[in-house]
């Protein structure tokens, strides 16, 4: 009795859903009075003021499309007519092989640029402009030079004592025993056969 009653249900919200069904495919349907009325033209017609207003747009466009057309053409004579102008600085930047133009010096400095300190102080310059291996000193123009910085005399170079025993390379070492320099252990080992032999 149970399962019949279950089966009844089932079938009962089955038939329910197939009534709705049709009804909302059927409210979905034109009538024949939708169909064969007359059509509605009258809401659809713009009004004498509706297009008046939209003549009024389209000409107020088209002259705005001119004025923009015009603009552009100005600007594009305007952009033509300086181009000669600009042609002449670049000339100038640039001058041709036939001019002949003076070149300043490679390491010169600029015209508003000095080298003189103020007063009281000295300038050390060491720059890859005037060469690797140059640095300039450059002090106030009151001060002279030879009275700054004396003349002096380098110290001689020290005398290098060359090996005793081949006379050809500097000495790097001295024989513990007799003092004569030498320069590697062949002459050490020279010195001392010779040293050997004579007592």
């Amino acid at each position: 009795m149970h399962i019949l009653r279950r089966n009844q249900q089932t079938a009962s919200s089955g038939l329910v859903r197939t009534r709705l069904a049709y009804q909302n495919s059927q409210s979905s349907l034109w009538s024949l009075e939708d169909l064969t009325g007359a059509p509605s033209d009258t809401a659809n017609q713009p009004t004498a003021a509706q297009l008046e207003a939209r003549l009024r747009r389209i000409v107020r466009r088209r002259e705005s499309a001119k004025h923009k057309a015009e603009m552009e053409k100005m600007q594009t004579v305007e952009k033509l007519l300086r181009v000669p102008s600009s042609d002449s600085e670049d000339s100038e930047q640039f001058p041709d092989s036939n001019t002949v133009a003076v070149a300043p010096p490679k390491n010169a400095l600029h015209p508003s640029a000095t080298l003189d300190p103020p007063a009281g102080y000295i300038r050390l310059i060491s720059s890859e402009r005037f060469s690797p291996d140059t640095t300039v000193l450059a002090l106030p123009p009151t001060i002279e030079i030879s009275l700054a910085f004396p003349h002096l005399i380098a110290p001689p170079e020290p005398v290098r004592s060359l090996c005793s025993q081949c006379c050809l390379r500097p000495r790097r070492y001295a024989c513990p025993k007799t003092g004569k320099p030498l320069c590697s252990l062949e002459c050490f080992k020279a010195l001392r056969g010779q040293s050997v032999e004579v007592s």
